[in-house]
């Protein structure tokens, strides 16, 4: 970005795991951000770390897993609710799974090297970016019917998934309840039937419609959806998936299409194209937009240990066009080198936006 000069960051990471009982683990994980003044020492002030203890308790039998951790994050100046917590379960049985998970963000919660979802607010109003932790609860639940004698369907599945986003204080923030009914058939392609509720309170006025239109205002909303997807024959070599939604939004509505193409050459070939479609129609002043996104892709395996791949992306939301392609090499067990090439046009020049070359190595090392 012209004369602009970035000081030196040193990024580490120590993990350990440690199997206790019959097939429960103890872990624990310190990830470390060190900035550097004048690219020679380090500065004490710019540094962001995180610590990690997890315990995951499995029964012998494989059906009933619980776990449970404590996640700490350390920067200058942030020294109180500064946590992410984490506890649940799952069980899974021939007809019946179950799983319930709990997590607690801090406000103060940051992970340098990684990415917390949720916790950045938007204020379209005050242009501005407005920190806020939270509760996330998340329980699916799954009944499987095997049909005897059914030459044509493998299995039938209902499913309900319940979600609640709640402040740190358990003021509400979202909820929402989803009800799948899903045919996996005999030659492994399946249809997927859903439909969604949804409650939303809206802290902050947030908007999808860009700069030209006004920001919906805060308050509650409440909207359902209706979806379907069907994926074809997985052992084809040609295959495609579709999907389609449509429904409320907020205070408007939400129309999805996506159409997504694969072909195989076996042994050393996959080729694809996926086609996006969403528009957004909201009433008066809060206007409406209809986005598009072309996205090829191009997997080549010159052996079975070296390979390539490259990703393109067209999409009118932000104009953009993205090449993404990485070539690995594994040249031991588990051990690989990636070089990866990254490159981002705005579409309607076609003036580089950002380009970056990356080299990375993952060795494998047993103990």
């Amino acid at each position: 970005r012209g004369n602009e000069v970035q000081n030196v960051q040193n990024y580490s990471a120590v993990a350990v795991n440690q199997r206790v009982l019959k097939r429960s683990t103890i872990r624990g994980m310190f990830i470390n951000r060190q900035g550097m003044v004048d690219n020679e020492v380090f500065n004490d002030t710019d540094y962001g770390r995180n610590s990690v203890l997890l315990w995951n308790y499995l029964n012998e039998q494989g059906t009933f897993e619980w776990w449970s951790s404590v996640n700490g994050s350390y920067r200058p100046g942030k020294s109180n609710d500064n946590h992410f917590l984490e506890n649940g379960f799952t069980y899974q049985g021939k007809n019946l799974n179950v799983l319930f998970n709990h997590a607690y963000v801090g406000n103060h919660y940051y992970a340098d090297m990684g990415f917390v979802n949720l916790v950045e607010n938007e204020d379209a109003e005050a242009d501005t970016t407005i920190r806020l932790g939270y509760q996330f609860f998340y329980f699916p639940i799954e009944y499987t019917l095997f049909p005897r004698n059914n030459s044509l369907v493998n299995q039938h599945t209902l499913s309900l998934t319940n979600t609640l986003n709640l402040e740190p204080d358990g003021d509400f923030v979202e909820r929402g309840e989803e009800l799948i009914y899903s045919i996996e058939f005999s030659n492994t392609s399946n249809l997927n039937i859903g439909v969604e509720n949804r409650e939303v309170n809206l802290r902050f006025p947030f908007g999808f419609t860009g700069d030209d239109y006004d920001p919906l205002p805060v308050g509650t909303y409440v909207y359902n959806r209706f979806g379907i997807n069907y994926e074809s024959d997985s052992r084809k070599l040609l295959q495609y998936n579709v999907d389609f939604a449509h429904g409320g939004f907020y205070n408007g509505d939400l129309t999805e299409a996506n159409i997504e193409l694969g072909y195989r050459t076996q042994p050393w070939g996959n080729f694809g194209i996926n086609f996006g479609f969403n528009k957004l129609s909201f009433p008066d002043s809060y206007g409406g937009t209809e986005l598009w996104s072309v996205s090829p892709r191009v997997e080549i395996s010159f052996n079975r240990n070296t390979f390539w791949t490259t990703f393109l992306q067209y999409n009118t939301q932000l104009d953009n066009f993205n090449i993404n392609s990485r070539f690995q090499w594994r040249f031991a067990p588990m051990s690989d080198i990636f070089l990866v090439y990254t490159d981002n046009y705005s579409a309607v020049s076609f003036t580089e936006k950002n380009r970056a070359l990356v080299f990375k190595i993952n060795y494998w090392l047993v103990l």
